[in-house]
């Protein structure tokens, strides 16, 4: 393999690597948006299918109502932040996030991603 086919594999391993990682982050906002703005069924559907095994859709429903109304106790949510993304073997994305609500105040969770069948699902239970 000449360098220029190396320079080129290693320029398209890379920008699949950041694509792949933008997907992840713009699911793990999306989550957050979707509880915030109280849309439940939304928020669930982006749960892992591991998750949506292990529990009852009553349950997933349950916590993320449970979040929509700690987030509007709080005034709603303000702004948010991710850090980390992470992605190990395409698979796994691991992301710090700051929650921040409009009476100031501030929550920070760890929320991990799973890509599965060529999408990306929020693999923590809250």
């Amino acid at each position: 393999m000449g360098i220029l086919a190396r320079i080129l594999a290693v320029t398209l391993l890379c920008v699949s690597l950041v694509a792949c990682a933008r997907a992840g982050e713009d699911t793990a906002e999306g989550f957050f948006l979707d509880i915030a703005d109280g849309r439940t069924a939304a928020a669930v559907a982006r749960f892992s299918p591991t998750l949506h095994e292990k529990f009852s859709e009553d349950e997933l429903q349950s916590v993320v109502r449970r979040w929509s109304g700690e987030m509007r106790s709080h005034g709603g949510l303000d702004r948010m932040s991710l850090t980390g993304g992470v992605v190990t073997y395409r698979q796994l994305a691991l992301y710090d996030v700051v929650l921040t609500f409009r009476d100031g105040t501030a929550k920070r969770v760890k929320t991990s991603l799973i890509h599965v069948d060529g999408s990306w699902y929020i693999n923590t239970a809250l």
